[in-house]
């Protein structure tokens, strides 16, 4: 086999597309091509072409997850998952994946551990909804455990939804049913909505 042709690509002009024996082979970047020695009229074997092109793929979903990371933070799951859809090969995955961990750029303990302080400071979740959420991310069990959560900041943030949630009513039966409900479904503990149902009863006169 030959390599034949070596073609910019009309929508990104960042990669090439490679030509053996005159028909479309696999696409790879200026870089790629340089490093691996791709050239018009390199003759090719099989296992040859096999290898160039899963190395192209490689460092193609490599750029593709540091750019993710660019936007935002994801668990390993869900990088595994994006480059799935994107069509990569179980092999590739698994070589992305372990030079992301390599250099640190994934690791779902300190994922979690930065997840939680948001969804704890930002969106005033409790534990339950927050452990649910990353099982979700797919963050095993042996990291959710090692998790320290802010215990009084929670508590904190529970009673300040729930004061919030009253809004001025004092219709002490229907209330607290509606805020034990309200902080059960932002994923707070019954223990934690019994002691703040107790503080309000204690802090609020009611009518």
């Amino acid at each position: 086999m030959q390599i034949t042709g070596i073609e910019k690509q009309k929508k990104n002009s960042e990669r090439y597309n490679i030509y053996i024996d005159g028909t479309y082979s696999f696409s790879a970047e200026l870089e790629d091509i340089i490093k691996y020695d791709i050239k018009i009229d390199r003759n090719i074997s099989e296992n040859e072409l096999s290898i160039l092109i899963q190395k192209c793929e490689i460092n193609k979903g490599y750029r593709y997850a540091l750019n993710l990371l660019n936007v935002k933070d994801y668990s390993k799951k869900e990088f595994i998952d994006k480059l799935k859809q994107k069509g990569y090969s179980e092999k590739s995955i698994d070589i992305i994946i372990n030079k992301l961990e390599e250099y640190g750029l994934i690791d779902d303990f300190k994922y979690a551990n930065k997840y939680v302080r948001k969804k704890i400071n930002m969106n005033k979740l409790g534990k339950l909804r927050i452990i649910n959420e990353l099982k979700l991310k797919g963050v095993n069990n042996n990291i959710v455990e090692k998790i320290n959560f802010d215990e009084d900041k929670m508590l904190n943030n529970a009673y300040n939804l729930a004061i919030k949630k009253l809004k001025g009513n004092k219709n002490e039966n229907e209330d607290l049913t509606k805020v034990a409900r309200f902080l059960y479904y932002k994923g707070y503990t019954n223990e934690e909505i019994k002691k703040v149902l107790k503080k309000i009863d204690k802090d609020i006169e009611w009518e």
